[in-house]
């Protein structure tokens, strides 16, 4: 049987066909759009599914279902999604929405919590019953296993370490509604800001403000490739997010 995995981020939604014994078959991605709140995402996810058996000649009945990491909080039961902020979506049934397109099984779960249950599988946690994975993206998110099982806690928010604050005064706005979260300085989304804010009020030679100038905008990857090319500027704003990051899973554990 062919199973079907899901990552959603807040960017790219990435995809994968996988047999029983975790061999890849293929892997693909599309962008996320959050546009009308993200009400477009289930149908884009099965149009590219449907198009990619296509392909692969597989019918229905050759699929044993849909695995979906998604991010925010989830009723794992019934698929529910009752917050994910980077996508815009609050109280949607997205279990509900994407079998209804296209007619097949969906689980679905936090994506850092199938991340950290893929580890635990094939990943660099096979062979362990008590883990944490954590999950740098757009967000931050964290899953743990434990006894071999999926930790969920209340409202399915164990291990969600991206909006613990950690800077209590001047902290960047998050997408949660506060300010000064783990995920506004150590996620993708985080690095570009810190980085945008040091070209704003540091007017020295930078590789890192080279691109800026050219592109008009910076990527989190800029950054890494710039502070790898011992770029100061990018280099400070780097060493920033493991500082950071450290700190709160040493407090968390």
């Amino acid at each position: 049987m062919i199973n079907i995995g899901v990552d959603l981020g807040g960017t790219t939604i990435k995809m994968a066909l996988i047999d029983d014994d975790g061999k890849m078959i293929d892997k693909w991605a599309i962008g996320t759009n959050t546009i009308d709140n993200g009400k477009h995402i289930a149908a884009d996810i099965s149009e590219s599914i449907l198009k990619k058996m296509t392909q692969f000649n597989l019918e229905r009945s050759t699929v044993r279902g849909i695995g979906v990491g998604a991010p925010g909080f989830i009723d794992v039961d019934s698929g529910f999604i009752y917050q994910a902020v980077n996508i815009g979506w609050k109280n949607y049934p997205f279990k509900e929405e994407l079998e209804k397109a296209i007619g097949l099984p969906v689980v679905i779960d936090n994506d850092a919590n199938m991340a950290a249950l893929g580890e635990m599988w094939l990943g660099a946690g096979k062979g362990a019953k008590n883990l944490i994975c954590v999950t740098l993206g757009t967000g931050v998110g964290g899953g743990i296993i434990c006894d071999g099982e999926i930790l969920h806690g209340t409202c399915g928010m164990a291990g969600e370490i991206g909006h613990i604050t950690v800077i209590p005064d001047d902290g960047g706005s998050c997408n949660c509604g506060k300010t000064g979260c783990l995920e506004t300085v150590s996620s993708a989304t985080g690095i570009r800001r810190l980085a945008l804010a040091a070209l704003d009020y540091n007017d020295s030679e930078s590789i890192l403000r080279d691109i800026f100038e050219s592109k008009g905008d910076i990527t989190s990857e800029d950054v890494f490739t710039c502070a790898a090319k011992k770029d100061p500027l990018a280099a400070t704003v780097a060493e920033k997010r493991p500082i950071i990051l450290d700190s709160r899973l040493a407090h968390s554990l």
